[in-house]
């Protein structure tokens, strides 16, 4: 039940469907909730827009894996329409190409690691990120947030990464006192991976689906490996019951480009269900 599932849900239910979500976490928001620790905005102001998508119509049913507590065939079975958008949960390979003698962190475990820990933080030292997703900007927010006096952003616009925050976006953490650097690339690049306390990777491509759902995804709906790899469109629909969308099918974007997937989802559901309606 991150963005898209949500959005998806509410408009459903808007048109008149009961709609169930079954969500692995025990909570709703998916990357949503990553700005619980973010200065944008306060929790309980979060916590009151999430809330806000629900109508009476809509159930949750918490702790719920796909392919694990519940399959598939049994979805099909019990409902007249099933849409997966399951996120990227994976720790994925980065696309940008590092020093064999730099370390680097994946942005979620780093996040991870940080929510549990938050005096790890080494307040006085360098922390460097690579990559122009959502999960870039809210790290280097966090970290300024705690108190970090020196956080680098590198954020390249057309190589290897795909371009999802704004050049807006990018003026706003500077004037937060995040040094935003145009590309990662060249002397100046190298010798900031060096003297950085940590380098924590957050491109676009270091966003995946998790291996054994996207196996069982694969297996389950007779998914071609190739054609799945080589996925660029919004929706895919691989059986007739069954709708796949959000960024588990185009990739890590932006806030606006999930809820117009979750839209669209429910434009496509309601066309396919209409004359049963």
């Amino acid at each position: 039940a991150g963005t898209t599932g949500l959005i998806c849900a509410h408009y459903l239910a808007r048109l008149g469907y009961k709609v169930d979500i079954f969500e692995k976490e025990k909570h709703i928001g998916g990357r949503l909730r990553w700005l619980e620790d973010s200065p944008r905005i306060p929790t309980p102001v979060l916590n009151e827009e999430i809330l806000s998508l629900f109508l009476p119509s809509i159930c949750v049913h918490y702790g719920e894996s796909l392919g694990e507590s519940i399959t598939i065939d049994e979805l099909k079975n019990n409902y007249d329409s099933l849409f997966i958008a399951c996120g990227l949960g994976g720790l994925g390979d980065s696309a940008i190409k590092m020093p064999s003698d730099i370390e680097t962190v994946h942005g979620l475990q780093f996040l991870t690691r940080l929510k549990a820990k938050p005096s790890a933080l080494d307040l006085g030292s360098i922390y460097t990120i690579v990559g122009s997703t959502f999960m870039a900007v809210h790290i280097a927010e966090v970290l300024i947030e705690a108190g970090c006096v020196q956080v680098n952003l590198f954020a390249n616009f057309d190589g290897w990464d795909q371009q999802v925050v704004t050049s807006q976006e990018l003026y706003r953490l500077e004037q937060i006192g995040v040094t935003v650097h145009p590309e990662a690339s060249g002397e100046e690049f190298l010798d900031l991976l060096s003297i950085s306390r940590e380098v924590v990777v957050a491109d676009a491509h270091s966003h995946v689906v998790e291996k054994q759902l996207e196996a069982y995804l694969l297996e389950s709906l007779s998914i071609d490996e190739a054609a799945w790899a080589k996925r660029e469109t919004v929706l895919m629909e691989p059986q007739e019951k069954v709708v796949l969308g959000g960024e588990m099918v185009r990739g890590a974007g932006s806030f606006s480009s999930s809820i117009e997937s979750g839209r669209k989802a429910a434009l496509r559901i309601d066309q396919k269900m209409r004359p049963y309606a």
